[in-house]
């Protein structure tokens, strides 16, 4: 997640036959987002080209890479084109574009940039879900107000004699903000694969049993980034 001040990020392992609207729902829950608000990818190609004038731009990197698509979450995002080639992301699968670079925005008026990196892939893995292998930092609390508010909650809660601590610490709270903690991320990315699999038996008529889907061949690792 790209923090100036803060170093969070998330080291997952994930299905390439995965759709990005999945990894989104992958992203949300590793980094304890509440889904409240509209996302996006950039995906990027390994052309560099000087991209000061992009900075302010939503498929900037930080890198200097050219994006080369953007994948968007609702079919409104068509109505607001830009120079970069759009996608609706339903159906698009991960391994389309694998190992390109990538970028996740969350929250459009916050504007959190998440860089997303392929570390490498994974022959054999023995579970059909993803699961967190290591992470740092905690992720700010919905409409805290972009990077510069995040550091003044953090201000505020680091100090209990601040008048607005106890007021700043509830309302934290009501918006999801909590410490990493790598075993709950995890027992919650199983059960919402066991959730998905009781819908795949209902859609086969077979709402009685849950299946074990078959185990994906491969997988990846990624990085959600840090700066």
């Amino acid at each position: 997640m790209e923090l100036e001040q803060q170093n969070v990020w998330r080291d997952i392992v994930v299905p390439v036959n995965m759709t990005f609207d999945k990894l989104h729902k992958v992203l949300q829950v590793v980094f304890d987002w509440q889904d409240y608000h509209l996302h996006e990818f950039y995906i990027f190609g390994e052309e560099k080209f000087n991209n000061d004038f992009y900075i302010n731009h939503p498929g900037y990197h930080k890198e200097g890479h050219r994006p080369i698509v953007n994948l968007v979450c609702n079919e409104e995002a068509f109505a607001y084109p830009n120079d970069v080639p759009m996608r609706f992301e339903s159906g698009v699968k991960l391994l389309e574009y694998l190992p390109a670079k990538m970028k996740y925005n969350y929250d459009f008026g916050d504007n959190w940039q998440h860089y997303i990196e392929v570390i490498r892939l994974i022959d054999s893995y023995d579970k059909n879900y993803p699961v967190c292998l290591a992470g740092e930092g905690n992720t700010p609390p919905e409409d805290v107000g972009g990077e510069h508010g995040y550091e003044e909650f953090l201000q505020i809660i680091a100090d209990k004699e601040n008048p607005q601590y106890e007021f700043m610490s509830k309302w934290g709270e009501s918006q999801g903000y909590k410490e990493f903690d790598i075993d709950m991320v995890n027992k919650f990315l199983k059960a919402c694969n066991v959730v998905m699999q009781i819908k795949l038996c209902m859609v086969v008529g077979r709402a009685d049993v849950i299946v074990k889907l078959a185990v994906q061949k491969h997988y990846f690792e990624v990085w959600g980034l840090w700066a």
